[in-house]
């Protein structure tokens, strides 16, 4: 039975690594984080994002955030920094705000956050964007 379990423990500990890697390729996981060893690809990855009020005509405006919505968006912006793409979308993170906000008809978020471009090896910033209209 130990037998059993150390040889698991050493195919897991083999596996991991790779599983990593694939990980941080295909979702844009951190590779910092997760116990991975793919942190020596690239610098730590960081995310910032950005929220906007929608009028009823579609325009953009600046809108006094509450400090739940703060909250909300420190939150969203660790969960992705870690998780990339295996995070929830910005949609959710919108509806979140929206729902507090009644003098708004919409919410968007912007997430901007930079990867390793595989075929030129360079980092490089993407933007995802997510909203929730009324």
């Amino acid at each position: 039975m130990k037998r059993r379990l150390v040889i698991a423990f050493v195919v897991l500990l083999t596996i991991w690594p790779l599983a990593h890697r694939a990980m941080v390729a295909a979702f844009n996981v951190n590779p910092w984080k997760l116990a991975g060893w793919a942190m020596f690809c690239i610098p730590n990855p960081k995310t910032s994002t950005q929220t906007y009020g929608l009028t009823t005509s579609g325009r953009r405006i600046r809108f006094e955030m509450r400090p739940e919505d703060q909250f909300d968006l420190s939150l969203y912006d660790y969960r992705r920094q870690i998780l990339g793409e295996l995070a929830p979308p910005p949609d959710r993170l919108a509806e979140q705000i929206l729902s507090r906000h009644p003098e708004l008809a919409g919410v968007g978020v912007v997430v901007y956050q930079y990867h390793l471009d595989p075929e030129t090896a360079l980092l490089r910033w993407e933007s995802e964007e997510g909203a929730a209209r009324r």
